[in-house]
């Protein structure tokens, strides 16, 4: 008999605390009757072992309890290990799926940008070629008193707005190829593997 306080009643204190509710408890009493056994399974108790034992008997469910707490407390820490592994891989997946998203709008989007840049640079050329008919329309006019002086200059600037205007689109080609060659998966090198290692 334990003074001030029972064996039932330091089992249901012992489970409500935090850093020992998981410790096996087992019960070495003088009662044998059932219902002294089911509280006591009640309360928390994971064995119940009645006056008079045997220390072998009691030494075998302590080493058997023992081992079943140790393992119970690797089987938590293992599944902690893979819930948090299990959470890190979801975000990997995650941030891959976002990433191969991310690939297919980029390449939608230099698809889209490369083509009007398309038709600006052709359309350079076309105003190029006849840039020089042009020159001499405006050239003559104004030698013959016709054309402004003002356009004179427009006619002389025309040919440096043309290569502003060419640096631009070159440089908005060089944006798109890099951000094309960026975006897409890199190649796959087969690497040789020795099954035997």
């Amino acid at each position: 008999i334990m003074p001030n306080m029972d064996g039932m009643e330091t089992c249901r204190r012992l489970r409500e605390m935090r850093d020992y509710k998981d410790f096996p408890v087992l019960f070495v009493t003088a009662s044998g009757d059932i219902t002294s056994h089911w509280k006591a399974v009640e309360v928390g108790a994971e064995d119940y072992i009645t006056k008079p034992f045997h220390p072998m008997e009691l030494l075998a469910r302590v080493r058997t309890h023992l081992d079943l707490f140790l393992h119970r407390k690797a089987d938590k820490m293992r599944a902690s290990v893979m819930e948090k592994l299990a959470a890190e891989r979801g975000k990997q997946l995650l941030h891959a799926d976002r990433l191969a998203t991310l690939g297919t709008l980029t390449a939608g989007v230099v698809h889209e940008l490369r083509n009007p840049l398309t038709y600006v640079n052709a359309n350079i050329q076309i105003f190029q070629k006849g840039m020089a008919s042009l020159k001499g329309i405006i050239d003559a006019a104004v030698e013959n008193g016709q054309g402004d002086s003002k356009i004179k200059m427009m006619s002389e600037n025309l040919d440096q707005i043309l290569a502003d205007v060419r640096d631009g689109t070159k440089r908005m080609e060089d944006i798109i190829d890099s951000v094309r060659r960026y975006s897409r998966e890199p190649e796959k090198t087969m690497v040789p593997v020795h099954i035997q290692d």
